[in-house]
């Protein structure tokens, strides 16, 4: 409590936590995710910034790289600060307002599963303080307990049934690609655009060759060649 009074971290099982949640908040809201800061609390003189508690586990989310792939549409996303959430497995999330307690999974083997157009809204969990003695360690060291009050868990299953959660229907998830089938408009415009014709016309009307084959024969000055030697018969006169 005195180191973290004069700046230094304290170091304890209640602020580990709380940073490694601030981690996950930041690489979430680095991508365009709205995720809210909970109001500080203090736990056994510890202060610390409780929440939203977000829990993603590797099968979800490995690496900071691969958020944007998990969360494709991170304008959609909405989390508040009391909220709790954990995903684990093949999951995409398009779109969430969360403000509660919200598990994800999708089991081992199962196709990815999908959350769209979601919204949860329930009592949540939330942290207790707690000093007693007789609590069990894990408990003493944090300094509080978590209170599970009220969680929607959803569950995407190997059979490819889903617990708790209805996905969006197929026919609204192939509307957009049906309506972009550009290619009946793009197969339009070379058929209207069939220069060839006009292009063979061109020659027919510019046919010069045979107005250059005219000149030619306006122009045959050898006949004149031929008459003026016999006009100069000089030969004649001489004898």
């Amino acid at each position: 409590v005195k180191l973290q009074e004069k700046g230094t971290a304290p170091g304890v099982a209640a602020s580990g936590e709380a940073d490694q949640y601030a981690a996950v908040r930041r690489i979430m809201t680095s991508i365009g995710c709205a995720v809210e800061d909970a109001p500080e609390a203090t736990f056994s003189g510890i202060k610390i910034t409780p929440g939203p508690e977000i829990v993603t586990k590797p099968s979800f989310a490995a690496c900071p790289a691969e958020y944007k792939s998990r969360f494709p549409e991170p304008s959609k996303i909405k989390i508040s600060g009391r909220s709790s959430l954990v995903v684990e497995g093949n999951v995409v999330i398009e779109s969430l307002d969360l403000d509660g307690a919200l598990v994800i999974e999708c089991e081992e083997g199962a196709a990815c599963g999908i959350i769209k157009d979601l919204t949860v809204k329930n009592k949540g969990w939330k942290k207790v303080a707690d000093n007693a003695d007789s609590s069990p360690e894990y408990i003493r060291i944090r300094g509080y307990c978590l209170e599970k009050n009220e969680t929607k868990k959803i569950v995407f299953k190997k059979d490819g049934s889903v617990e708790g959660y209805t996905p969006p229907s197929p026919k609204s998830a192939t509307k957009t690609p049906a309506q972009a089938t550009a290619p009946k408009s793009a197969t339009k415009a070379p058929a209207e655009v069939t220069a060839p014709k006009s292009a063979t016309k061109a020659p027919t009307e510019v046919t010069a060759p045979k107005s250059a084959t005219k000149a030619p024969a306006k122009a045959t000055a050898p006949k004149s060649a031929t008459k003026a030697p016999a006009e100069v018969t000089a030969p004649k006169s001489a004898t």
